[in-house]
């Protein structure tokens, strides 16, 4: 309402609306293959807000244009989505880590020179068969079983033995042991002497 200084009256009226809110269709990144893998956070589509420049951020990090997919290890993150005015949209992402391929050899062992009696069992625990085994050096041993993962060795010289795995999903695994040669040496004392 406006009045002049001779008494006139008049008035006018203004509507102010808010821009929606702004809304997002983050779709849940597929999960690591393996465990230390990383995976690939992105965003489908962005709308409300001024409806212009949608940038996002992971944990507060520098902003991305919204077609990026950003590689990230399994946690927790917080996206945050802004328009160029600084509105902005946050949720929380949680990627799950797959279970670990773990391979063990036990400790280091020693064995007598010429014994071939000695076994090395190989201890794998994983979610996934597996599919490869592979012994290096391939010598000096013998499979005591179809896949290899125990074997009879019998070395002349101290080995350091590695072995490695893969398993139906790719993952890999791998561990080594060193088998220590002892040259047993045998010593003739006699016990009667003749002149």
């Amino acid at each position: 309402l406006v009045t002049d200084v001779n008494g006139c009256i008049d008035s006018t009226s203004y509507e102010l609306t808010s821009p929606i809110a702004i809304s997002a269709d983050i779709p849940d990144p597929p999960a690591p293959t393996c465990f230390g893998d990383q995976t690939c956070i992105g965003i489908n589509s962005v709308i409300g807000g001024s409806g212009m420049g949608y940038r996002f951020s992971i944990n507060n990090g520098p902003l991305t244009s919204v077609d990026s997919c950003v590689n990230v290890f399994a946690g927790v993150y917080e996206i945050a989505i802004f328009d160029n005015t600084g509105c902005f949209f946050d949720t929380t992402l949680i990627i799950e880590q797959p279970e670990e391929l773990i391979l063990d050899l036990g400790p280091d062992i020693q064995v007598d020179l010429g014994d071939s009696t000695t076994v090395i069992d190989v201890a794998i625990i994983g979610p996934n068969p597996i599919l490869d085994l592979n012994w290096q050096p391939n010598s000096d041993f013998g499979c005591l079983n179809d896949d290899c993962s125990r074997i009879a060795i019998f070395p002349n010289v101290t080995t350091l033995y590695n072995v490695s795995v893969m398993d139906e999903q790719g993952c890999t695994a791998e561990d080594e042991i060193l088998v220590e040669v002892v040259k047993i040496v045998r010593a003739f004392f006699p016990n009667a002497f003749s002149p």
